[in-house]
């Protein structure tokens, strides 16, 4: 009689252990039918393990941790690089090789509890030295799970009709030809004689070098400067009109949705600032795929700042209020980097993480389990090429439908959004105009008072007696009054320069 094989199942993926409880499902789930299946052409009794309600092992196929070290009563969580993710601090190497424990599925299958798991889990480095793996029945793929979004990206029409090269290439050749005038100008100024320290000369000399622009100067050779002027206007219409077909273009293009991030160091950043953070099961770990992205990781978990829950309902309420909840997904299930979790609600987004880990999937198997593997592993690659149907076919895991990240546009009409950035340049432009207002009233002020001192000279008085002709109209009275009183009255102050100052 050959020995019933104890399978451990964990609810952890309705649709692949979707009613595993109930014998006569008609759809028990896509791997409870592929392990039926191999069972089947193998003729090896099973049966299935409750392990959620025996052992109180919810979503959790095993992480490595550390038990009892330094004396410590808790049992600590082990963090791992790589594929394994992360689940708390790190210890190290030596206590980690004499003190090895799995939670979850892998603690059952290590401690001969059960003797393979009904569920496929990723293949580690870590996992591989613990428990048997059968041929690789899956793809996986890291993918962030957030509400989908309300917000819709904002179009910047001004500046995004050119390119931030084409802005600084044109904004150079304009101010080099308007130097050019400059120049010019000064020049032919230079030559007259003019220095004047008219406060208002500068404003007349950058009119002029704008009229030099176009109006051809005295004495300068009309025909190349014709030619200048024309090819100056000619490309001046040209770059109008192809800014204002681009501004156009944008502002009539689909609006697209505006993502908060497309990957998981973004969202690290959102978690950091406070705007996301990050929902998962007690003992989920983390995946991440580069020591960088793993030590931000545990620096999330050492600042609390991942709310662990129990039950998919307070993950889905997470979900709903800023949370973001990584998973994997099998590979083919995905049709684009941003696909709906589920069409019909479209409550829910699922971002496939490029940068994320990718890793196989497959059944596990006690270590003691060697010829029960090979037997299943026979048994499995008969049915290798019918796994995909399986596990995307009759009502089980069906391609997540891509979400359109642009909306068309029925009916264009300019929004608020649209003209936010027109509203913005213009106020900076009337700040820009009050601040050269209020340069122009104090520049010129300046420049005056400069002028005067250096164009007046110091001034000494002159005294001149000159006779009064009311004194001569007069009679005389200089018997009868006093003699010096009519030198004093005649006594006039005119000012007069050092030159011609006579004592």
């Amino acid at each position: 009689t050959m020995e019933t094989i104890r399978v451990g199942v964990i609810e952890a993926d309705k649709d692949a252990t979707a009613c595993f409880r109930n014998p006569s499902c008609s759809k028990p789930g896509a791997e409870i039918e592929i392990l039926q299946m191999v069972f089947h052409l193998m003729g090896q009794p099973y049966e299935f393990v409750d392990v959620s309600a025996l052992y109180n092992v919810t979503v959790d196929l095993g992480e490595l941790i550390v038990e009892n070290i330094g004396g410590g009563a808790a049992n600590r969580p082990l963090s791992s690089t790589g594929l394994t993710g992360r689940t708390g601090d790190s210890q190290s190497v030596g206590e980690f090789e004499r003190q090895r424990k799995w939670s979850g599925m892998m603690g059952l299958i290590t401690r001969d509890i059960v003797d393979m798991s009904g569920i496929s889990m990723r293949i580690t480095e870590e996992r591989a030295t613990d428990v048997l793996f059968s041929y690789p029945t899956r793809f996986f793929q890291s993918i962030l799970i957030i509400s989908t979004p309300s917000h819709l990206c904002s179009r910047s029409f001004i500046f995004s009709a050119f390119s931030s090269t084409a802005w600084a290439v044109l904004i150079a050749v304009l101010l080099c030809s308007f130097l050019l005038q400059i120049g010019h100008v000064l020049i032919r100024r230079s030559l007259l004689g003019r220095r004047s320290c008219d406060p208002r000369s500068v404003v007349v000399l950058l009119l002029l070098a704008m009229n030099r622009t176009f109006s051809a100067p005295k004495n300068a050779p009309v025909l190349s400067h014709a030619i200048y002027a024309s090819l100056f206007i000619l490309s001046l219409f040209v770059i109008t009109q192809l800014y204002q077909s681009m501004m156009f273009s944008v502002l009539a293009s689909p609006t697209r949705v505006s993502l908060p991030f497309v990957n998981l160091q973004g969202a690290l950043d959102a978690a950091e600032s406070g705007s996301y953070f990050f929902s998962a099961y007690e003992r989920q770990a983390l995946l991440c795929s580069s020591d960088h992205i793993c030590e931000r990781i545990d620096q999330l978990i050492a600042s609390n700042k991942i709310i662990r829950r129990t039950t998919e309902d307070e993950i889905t309420f997470d979900l709903n209020h800023g949370g973001i909840y990584q998973a994997t997904i099998d590979g083919e299930f995905l049709k684009d980097d941003v696909s709906w979790l589920d069409e019909q609600t479209k409550l829910q987004i699922a971002l496939r993480d490029g940068t994320g880990t990718k890793h196989y999937g497959a059944f596990s198997f006690n270590m003691k389990k060697r010829s029960l593997k090979r037997r299943f592993d026979r048994a499995l690659g008969i049915l290798y090429a019918s796994i995909g149907k399986i596990t995307t076919g009759h009502g089980y895991h069906t391609m997540k439908e891509p979400m359109a990240k642009y909306l068309d546009n029925d009916v264009f009409a300019l929004e608020w959004f649209h003209l936010s950035e027109a509203f913005v340049l213009f106020l900076f432009a009337h700040l820009a105009a009050i601040v050269i207002f209020a340069i122009e009233v104090v520049v010129p002020r300046l420049l005056t008072l400069c002028c005067s001192r250096r164009s007046t000279r110091r001034v000494l008085p002159r005294i001149v007696i000159i006779p009064s002709e009311a004194e001569d109209r007069r009679p005389s009275t200089s018997s009868t009054g006093n003699p010096f009183l009519s030198i004093i009255n005649s006594i006039q102050f005119k000012p007069t320069r050092r030159d011609s100052f006579v004592p």
